[in-house]
């Protein structure tokens, strides 16, 4: 497995383990947050264990529900706390977000019918 592999497995699995722990430091069940985002009980199951991670449209409003900041899900830290690795990776999601948006806009259909494939 390539070091950008591994790296990226172990964020997801940091991620998952954030979401988590805010979430049952909020007295949150998982049924709750799977409710409010529209995704599955499953879903949020599959993000929390760090098998999948959030996708990028949903990271803002579930940083809401877990009453915290998108840096601080993501991160675990504040922005001026980040990392450049950790900066390029957000801002690499950001770009991609913008991107999905724009497709959708010229091809006059809904966002959540574009994905963005990168390959290292």
């Amino acid at each position: 497995m390539s070091a950008q592999r591994s790296q990226a497995r172990s964020a997801t699995a940091e991620i998952g383990g954030r979401i988590r722990s805010l979430r049952l430091d909020r007295g949150l069940k998982l049924r709750e947050i799977s409710d409010q985002l529209g995704v599955t009980r499953a879903c949020v199951s599959q993000w929390e264990a760090g098998r999948s991670a959030p996708p990028v449209r949903l990271i803002a409003p579930l940083a809401k529900l877990l009453s915290t900041s998108t840096a601080i899900l993501m991160t675990g830290t504040e922005d001026d706390q980040r990392t450049t690795g950790e900066r390029d990776i957000l801002d690499s999601a950001a770009v991609i977000l913008r991107a999905r948006k724009e497709v959708a806009r010229a091809l006059d259909i809904d966002v959540r019918k574009v994905s963005v494939r990168v390959e290292t």
